[in-house]
């Protein structure tokens, strides 16, 4: 009889490969998804604590998730394309609040 999931190897001890055993057994989205709740929690907070614009908001989580991406790409968490994903939703991200009106300071 096939077992459905893997088998847990024998010394899972450490957090890392507890979540790389659980990478594995959800297909390599359990990377993806704790970014995206980790962004949306973020997300949230920055438009709920302060008065900041979207742009700003939108620009402190994604430069907060790629802070946590690169650990979670280092550890096989999530796969290269998902960072540079990131990476450019951050460029795009901020070009955006660059050229628009709000992402202006007038002094």
């Amino acid at each position: 009889m096939a077992v459905p999931f893997p088998y847990p190897p024998d010394n899972l001890t450490g957090f890392v490969p507890l979540m790389q055993y659980g990478n594995t057994l959800l297909d390599n989205y359990l990377g993806i998804g704790i970014l995206i709740l980790i962004g949306s929690l973020i997300f949230l907070a920055s438009q709920k604590r302060s008065n900041a614009s979207i742009q700003s908001s939108f620009s402190l989580t994604i430069f907060i998730l790629l802070i946590i991406a690169f650990p979670f790409r280092f550890i096989g968490l999530i796969s290269d394309f998902i960072l540079y994903g990131i990476i450019i939703l951050l460029v795009l991200v901020l070009i955006w609040v660059k050229f628009s009106k709000e992402g202006y300071t007038q002094v």
